[in-house]
């Protein structure tokens, strides 16, 4: 029995069927996978929940008038290897916003902006 190779996706693709989607999938050197509660870990229980919101209110105290801190809500582009995510929480810069798509992205502290 062979396994199945799974399809190297460009970020470009990986973001055109984020678009399309009904839910949200994180992006990792050419693969792409569906984020969600159970089996996928932590996200969504109540304790990780309770921690995530913990970490924004103390970051948005800390980083006032510096930064904006997002939720999980927020995609993120995290440095140049092609990593795509939905952090718990995202301290970033204004001017890292992508908003030319539905859902936009911010860039991290170590992405070009391309």
């Amino acid at each position: 029995m062979s396994a199945q190779s799974v399809p190297y996706l460009t970020p470009q693709e990986y973001l055109e069927i984020e678009e399309k989607a009904d839910y949200k999938s994180e992006y990792f050197n050419g693969q792409m996978w569906p984020l969600g509660g159970e089996p996928y870990g932590m996200a969504g229980r109540p304790e990780h929940n309770l921690i995530s919101v913990n970490c924004i209110v103390e970051l948005s105290s800390a980083l006032k008038g510096k930064c904006l801190v997002f939720n999980s809500d927020q995609r993120v582009r995290a440095g140049t290897e092609g990593l795509y995510t939905y952090a718990s929480s995202t301290p970033a810069s204004s001017s890292k916003f992508y908003p030319k798509r539905r859902s936009p992205t911010i860039a991290g502290s170590n992405s070009s902006n391309t």
